[in-house]
């Protein structure tokens, strides 16, 4: 597989108005895959196997809502946030998420619940 092969295999980048919203809110841009072990990694360069994704290090309730929501499969890195049960039924309306990292959260078990249902083809990773 040369060099040409492996390019074709990357991602596609989302919108240049999308990453500029999410930009503008507070979100770093980049990617997100899947570890062998099951957990979600942003990663800053496409890598094959990984999907557009946006990672906020502050989560303000009522932010998210207002942006462009991606149209393709996505990801979203809010580990290690102060993201509550509200903030995270927020996201229900992101109908494209197909990644969350959730780890180091307050997020309760039965929100995270409630989400999946609303989400199902979203894999949550919350630990």
């Amino acid at each position: 597989m040369g060099f040409a092969d492996d390019k074709k295999d990357l991602p596609k980048p989302l919108p240049d108005v999308v990453v500029k919203a999410w930009k503008d809110a507070g979100a770093a841009v980049g990617w997100m895959k899947t570890e062998t072990s099951g957990a979600l990694i942003f990663v800053e360069k496409p890598e094959a196997g990984a999907i557009p994704a946006f990672r906020f290090a502050k989560w303000k309730d009522g932010i998210v809502p207002k942006l462009p929501a991606p149209d393709v499969p996505f990801g979203l890195d809010l580990a290690g946030t102060e993201i509550t049960d509200t903030g995270l039924q927020e996201l229900a309306k992101l109908k494209a998420l197909a990644s969350l990292a959730l780890c180091e959260t307050k997020v309760t078990d039965a929100a995270v619940e409630k989400l999946r249902k609303a989400l199902p083809k979203c894999f949550i990773f919350h630990c």
